[in-house]
């Protein structure tokens, strides 16, 4: 018997976990209403300032790892933040945040999963600037201690992981970090992990035309210096530019096979 294929978009339900803007959303894709169902959220990039950088460009993603079924039931989100000022995009007056505002975003969309689906265990997947916010995210959620769980694993995809160091080598950079953090001196360290004992999976590709390997080369040795007893750090190669990386099938195999070896 062939194989049934689901299509995510028919499970779809597009949810606010906050009314204060209309980015304030998230689509879920509830597969499971077991309690011990893993989730799997990503979160995207655009710059913290791209309004045609949404949810929806992690849907080829997750309709792969949706449709792998693991030995585990397994539900996906995919979440929308408040965006920084876009100077092509003057006419979107309502898109003026600056940090912590799109941390503080993902923060509030996992409790409302916590809340409303009784999130349990989840993986975060970020790509480009949302893998800043994975990583930030984490940070937050080890200071709060228990009223969130900490991710099982990270997935930091093209990630920034360093503001200082991307603005060094990219200059024309400086812009969009200063739109979405404010002046230098309010810019974040760099990321890193403080006892995180879960799984951190950071992949780059040879044809990102936007980040060199720097970001994620200078992230695994901060990981490996902070990662708590039983963690791991895995770097991997991936194919495609900066956004074309999540169109491509091998990432959905990647993602997997290490969401398996987590799960095993």
């Amino acid at each position: 018997m062939a194989k049934s294929i689901l299509n995510i978009s028919t499970i779809k339900s597009t949810e606010f976990y906050s009314n204060l803007h209309p980015l304030q959303s998230l689509d879920v894709y509830q597969v499971s209403k077991a309690p011990g169902a893993l989730w799997i959220i990503f979160l995207h990039g655009g710059a913290w300032r791209d309004p045609r950088v949404t949810s929806s460009v992690g849907t080829t993603l997750l309709n792969h790892l949706l449709n792998t079924k693991p030995s585990i039931m397994v539900n996906a989100a995919s979440i929308n933040y408040r965006l920084s000022s876009h100077p092509e995009y003057p006419q979107l007056i309502e898109n003026v945040a600056k940090h912590p505002d799109h941390l503080n975003d993902v923060l509030e969309a996992l409790r409302h999963l916590r809340e409303k689906y009784l999130m349990r265990e989840y993986i975060l997947i970020g790509h480009s600037a949302g893998a800043t916010l994975a990583f930030q995210a984490l940070g937050e959620i080890q200071k709060i201690g228990g009223e969130l769980p900490q991710p099982k694993a990270i997935y930091g995809l093209e990630g920034i992981y360093d503001l200082t160091a991307m603005v060094e080598e990219y200059p024309n950079y400086q812009g969009f970090v200063e739109g979405a953090f404010g002046p230098k001196d309010k810019w974040p360290e760099p990321l890193g992990l403080q006892n995180y004992k879960g799984l951190v999976v950071l992949a780059h590709s040879d044809q990102d035309e936007l980040l060199s390997w720097r970001q994620t080369e200078e992230m695994k040795q901060r990981c490996e210096n902070t990662l708590g007893v039983g963690g791991g750090v895995r770097v991997v190669k991936v194919v495609g530019t900066h956004d074309e990386v999540l169109e491509y099938g091998r990432l959905g195999v990647m993602v997997d096979r290490y969401l398996r070896e987590l799960l095993d």
